[in-house]
């Protein structure tokens, strides 16, 4: 399962929320990061105008999903012949 896989450490420890994978662009903070049914993050936004702005956005269904950086750890084949991460860590 995603729950076991998943090594969520580095992402619960105050990791910066970035806009775009950009540094420069702290728009916040990773609160609390968990998997529940595919899903799962508690973010502190700041209160900068493109922090404002993006909440907004997420706010009003603009934007709707996230994309975290990851490193794999292990993976393996599956029956169907497609490699899978069984074992990451988020970034």
């Amino acid at each position: 399962p995603a729950q076991e896989a998943a090594n969520l450490k580095r992402l619960n420890d105050s990791a910066p929320l970035l806009w775009g994978h950009d540094p420069k662009l702290q728009i916040g903070v990773i609160e609390r990061t968990w998997i529940e049914g595919g899903k799962g993050e508690q973010l502190l936004v700041g209160n900068s105008t493109l922090a404002k702005e993006k909440r907004a956005d997420v706010e009003g269904g603009i934007i709707r999903n996230v994309s975290i950086g990851y490193l794999i750890e292990s993976m393996e084949e599956n029956d169907k012949e497609e490699m899978v991460a069984t074992r990451w860590t988020g970034l």
